[in-house]
């Protein structure tokens, strides 16, 4: 019995560890965000609406808001999928219209600032995120990377509020006109990004189009590899029979 349980063990074995691609470590996922892009679902109508896409299993959450100036807090905004992209329309600048008149609303941050915050079913590692500018020029971005609980609110929350729920430093990038409208994380750690225009009154606009982040894959230990060993040499002696002979030279 317990022979037999071994044999189908190692057999098992050796048909999945071909399976895992030698030496591959992380997986790269990407979410296309332009229309006709990555599978996507709208949860919610009008300023409390969300858009869930799913890649390959992956889930990425994106979510449009703006900073009221007069409370000094985050305000929700409709979130958009363009041509170009993302985008997001404030209740204060369109009113109701957003959307229906045909309007393209990109994320800017023209009197009230715009935020799309970008939340992920894990914590990955951040690579790039694709933009397409609505402006030309320079491109001035501001955003904030952590990790933060699924449940965070973010209507509750004013930029001194950020670190407490999770988001590290604020960071500002300057893309200079001509160069690739990529910003890089450099392999950052979390689960979410929030984004918008530079930080402190530059007239930015932009389209988010593509998040890529990189999943690690956690190698099997080295008694695990030992004991499937095991498990393989005694299904192939299993497999031979006792009534094999070696055959002479």
């Amino acid at each position: 019995m317990a022979k037999g349980i071994a044999l189908r063990l190692g057999a098992a074995f050796l048909v999945l560890m071909p399976a895992a691609p030698a030496g591959a470590m992380s997986i790269d996922v990407s979410w296309d965000m332009l229309s006709g892009g990555s599978p996507v679902t709208e949860h919610g109508k009008g300023f409390k609406n969300r858009l869930v896409f799913d890649e390959a299993g992956h889930r990425l959450i994106a979510d449009g808001w703006f900073m009221d100036g007069r409370r000094g807090r985050f305000r929700s905004g409709h979130t958009g999928r363009y041509a170009g992209g993302l985008g997001i329309c404030q209740r204060k600048a369109n009113g109701r219209n957003c959307d229906r008149d045909g309007s393209v609303n990109p994320v800017d941050n023209a009197a009230e600032p715009d935020w799309l915050l970008l939340s992920l079913d894990g914590e990955y590692q951040l690579q790039t995120l694709e933009l397409l500018p609505a402006v030309a020029g320079d491109l001035q971005l501001s955003y904030w990377v952590g990790t933060v609980p699924a449940d965070t609110r973010m209507k509750r929350l004013g930029y001194a509020d950020l670190a407490a729920a999770g988001f590290g430093p604020r960071r500002d990038v300057r893309i200079a006109a001509g160069e690739p409208p990529l910003l890089d994380f450099g392999g950052a750690l979390g689960n979410a990004v929030l984004i918008g225009g530079g930080f402190g009154g530059s007239a930015d606009a932009f389209f988010v189009q593509r998040l890529t982040v990189r999943q690690p894959v956690v190698p099997l230990p080295p008694a695990a590899l030992a004991f499937g060993s095991a498990l393989c040499l005694l299904a192939c002696v299993r497999l031979r029979g006792p009534g094999a002979r070696r055959q002479p030279a």
